[in-house]
């Protein structure tokens, strides 16, 4: 995939299997395109961290998108049950398992949107 600056970003072809074990994951859920929505869910969950933080450890970022439905989840996973969250996230418990991975590489700063937005978000990959 180019982008405006020429270099190009991976996306692994073949999918990695991984187990992935029980995940506790508090999200922000948006529905649209892709470039309106990942942007600002990040910049919302950012903002979150703190409150977040007060009463859960942190132990990761992931996002998620379902590209029929066009719903994007940016979220953290926390170590337990998460307790005392702010107002507007929601929650999930993933059952570990086996699960296919595929990885995008290259300059998150290289991903360009069609309106211009580019998500904030330091922990992408």
């Amino acid at each position: 995939m180019s982008t405006a600056k020429g270099t190009a970003l991976q996306l692994t072809q073949q999918p990695e299997i991984v187990t992935w074990p029980e995940t506790h994951y508090v999200y922000l859920e948006k529905i649209g395109p892709f470039q309106d929505t990942a942007p600002q869910a990040w910049q919302e969950v950012h903002k979150l961290i703190p409150a977040i933080s007060e009463h859960n450890k942190i132990t990761g970022y992931t996002s998620l998108y379902k590209v029929g439905p066009k719903i994007y989840r940016a979220g953290v996973s926390v170590e337990a049950e998460p307790q005392n969250l702010p107002a507007g996230l929601r929650y999930t418990k993933f059952k570990g398992g086996k699960y296919s991975r595929f990885v995008l590489t290259g300059p998150y700063s290289n991903l360009r949107f069609p309106s211009g937005l580019r998500s904030k978000n330091p922990t992408a990959r």
